[in-house]
Order: C-alpha cells, then sequence, then structure tokens
C-alpha cells in the first residue's frame, strides 16, 4: 500500500504583465501547474511517498522582458515568486523545512554576461527573480517520525540541568500515549 501524502505551499506570486507559473514535482515527476496569482495563495497536491521523497516547485515562465527598467537602469517593474509556509497533510511545518532547500536559478544570458561568478545554487532564498527550481530537503517515508527528530535536534532548552524532564515536558512524547496518537493520525488521514 503507497501512503498519499497531502501537500500544500503558501507562494505569493507579482507580475506587471503574465502571471508567474510554477510546476510542482515529486522526485523530479511533474505533479502540477499552478498559476501563482497574488498574495499568499495555497497550492494543493497529493504525492504518493517513497523511500526518499525530494519536492521541488519550478518556477518556469519568468523571461527576461518581464524586468522592465527605467532609462538609468533600475527595475521598476518584475515578476517573482515569494515561498511562505508548507503543509503536509495540513499540518504547517517549521519554517526549517522551506530554510533547508535551496534555489538553483537559471540566469538569463544578459545577466549572465554582466555577472560572470553566479552561484549555482542560492540556500534559504524564498523569494525568485529568476526561472529556477527551488528544491526542499529530501525527506523519507516515515515523515513524520523523522520530522520528529528532525525538529527536536534543532531546538534548545535553557537549564536542562535544573529540570531533567524538561525537555520531555516541553517536546511531548508520543510513546506516552499511543491511544492518541493512532487516533490523531486516523483523524489527520481519514481512515
Amino acid at each position: 500500500m503507497v501512503d498519499q501524502l497531502k501537500v500544500s505551499v503558501c507562494l505569493t506570486g507579482y507580475s506587471t504583465d503574465e502571471s508567474p507559473r510554477v510546476y510542482c514535482k515529486h522526485n523530479q515527476h511533474y505533479v502540477g501547474d499552478f498559476t501563482v496569482t497574488g498574495s499568499q495563495q495555497w497550492l494543493d497536491f497529493s504525492v504518493n511517498q517513497l523511500d526518499a521523497n525530494r519536492l521541488s516547485l519550478d518556477f518556469y515562465n519568468k523571461r527576461d522582458y518581464h524586468t522592465k527598467t527605467d532609462s538609468q537602469g533600475k527595475i521598476v517593474a518584475d515578476m517573482w515568486i515569494e515561498i511562505h509556509d508548507v503543509r503536509f497533510d495540513d499540518i504547517l511545518l517549521e519554517s526549517w523545512f522551506v530554510d533547508d532547500g535551496y534555489y538553483v536559478p537559471r540566469y538569463f544570458a544578459s545577466y549572465k554576461r554582466q555577472h560572470i561568478e553566479l552561484p549555482e545554487r542560492i540556500y534559504s532564498l524564498r523569494r525568485w527573480h529568476f526561472p529556477g527550481e527551488f528544491i526542499f530537503a529530501e525527506f523519507p517515508k516515515d515523515l513524520w517520525d523523522w520530522y520528529r527528530i528532525e525538529r527536536t535536534s534543532r531546538m534548545h532548552l535553557e537549564n536542562m540541568d535544573i529540570d531533567l524532564h524538561r525537555w520531555e515536558k516541553f517536546v511531548g512524547s508520543p510513546e506516552l500515549y499511543p491511544e492518541l496518537v493512532a487516533e490523531i493520525k486516523e483523524l489527520i488521514n481519514g481512515t
């Protein structure tokens, strides 16, 4: 049985002409094409979880003519996309999930001629002004176990020496309440 994962990505898009568009991909396979029209728009799609999962967003319709400049070369209008949040199965993920990703811009030839040394990857970039692909950090099929371990490894609690159970009080432990965890998973997954 393959586990379905509902993915929601919140984007803002702006352009004076046509709207920005993105392909959503799972392990480099197309899963959706979306037009981003305005602010804080949620894009929803589902994927079949595999042992290793890599989600990406490809901002594909930006062209050099979308960037308009005045007579002094100052940008006066542009097309861009900004990523805000990600949800899995309607659960909002912490910001590090997005910030661990990286952007692979496809620079315009005219821009490459003006700027010789351009990075191939830009980490933690949430607003994109070039066409390109944003690639999230890879996650395993046992997503929620991985997410819990990753989340706890990134936390820092003060005064651990005063209260040895501070960690469990702050983070919680699903092992203490297996029936409640099973009931919550059942509600989330609709089974």
